[in-house]
C-alpha cells in the first residue's frame, strides 16, 4: 500500500505541534495498520535524534557579519525612503514651478528672447548697459 500524502504530512506535523483530535483520529488508526507509516515514523525519529545530537558551532565572526548585514539593510531602507520622499515631494514641486514659469512667460505676451531675458521693456539704447552690468 502506498502511503497517503496527507497521512505523511500529519505524521510530520505530529513531531512539531499538537495534533487536533480529528487529526489524531485519522493518524492513529493508520499507524496501527500501516507498516510503511510505522517505518516512516521510525525514520523521522532517528533523523530528528541525529540532528539534535549535532553540536551547533558558529564562527567567531558571525556577530560582526550579522551586524554588517543589518547595517546594510538599514542603509538600503533609508536610501529607499529618500527616493520615495523625493518622488513624493520634489517632483510635484518641480511640476508646480514649471507651471508657474510657463504661466509667467505667457502672461508676458508669449515666449520670446526679450521676455526670457527680461529685456522686453528695455529701450535699445540701454541694452548694452543692461548686458554689461555686473550683478
Amino acid at each position: 500500500m502506498i502511503m497517503d500524502i496527507k497521512l505523511k504530512q500529519l505524521l510530520t506535523a505530529s513531531f512539531d505541534r499538537e495534533l487536533s483530535p480529528a487529526e489524531k483520529a485519522e493518524l492513529e488508526p493508520a499507524l496501527a495498520t500501516s507498516t510503511e507509516l510505522k517505518d516512516e515514523k521510525m525514520r523521522l525519529m532517528k533523523l530528528r535524534r541525529a540532528i539534535q545530537e549535532q553540536p551547533y558551532k558558529f564562527r567567531e565572526s558571525i556577530v560582526g557579519e550579522v551586524m554588517k548585514l543589518i547595517t546594510k539593510e538599514k542603509e538600503q531602507y533609508l536610501s529607499g525612503s529618500l527616493v520615495y520622499a523625493f518622488n513624493r515631494i520634489a517632483l510635484p514641486l518641480l511640476a508646480a514651478a514649471s507651471i508657474l514659469l510657463l504661466f509667467w512667460l505667457f502672461s508676458e505676451g508669449g515666449i520670446s528672447a526679450d521676455s526670457i531675458l527680461g529685456t522686453k521693456d528695455l529701450e535699445p539704447q540701454y541694452l548694452s548697459e543692461f548686458l554689461l552690468f555686473n550683478y
